[in-house]
């Protein structure tokens, strides 16, 4: 995925070094990249990669156990947000890494 490679943290792009643990950090990521003033129709919270300051990236595989249900994240942010936010969750291969990430998009 080249956004996880040559793209910065900014107003659409946001790695998280591990799985949410507290509901309310994942409420307020969501929100933040749903209110980021940026032409991008597309912005990322990318779970499992630490942008380091030098550029480089630090992967942190998530394991699979630790896999959220797509179903469950729609469900817990159609309850607490609104208006309603369009996104996507996801697990997918970083190879070797097991990553995560929540795709927000804009038409």
């Amino acid at each position: 995925m080249n956004i996880i490679r040559y793209e910065n943290e900014g107003t659409h792009v946001d790695f998280k070094r591990e799985q949410y643990h507290h509901i309310k950090s994942l409420l307020r990521d969501i929100i933040a990249r749903a209110n980021a003033n940026t032409e991008a129709s597309k912005r990322y919270i990318i779970i499992g990669v630490m942008h380091l300051s030098d550029g480089k990236r630090e992967y942190f595989s998530i394991p699979r156990n630790e896999f959220k249900d797509n179903a469950d994240y729609q469900s817990l942010v159609r309850q607490n947000i609104e208006p309603e936010i369009k996104f996507s969750y996801k697990p997918f291969e970083l190879v070797p890494k097991w990553l995560e990430s929540v795709l927000l998009e804009y038409r």
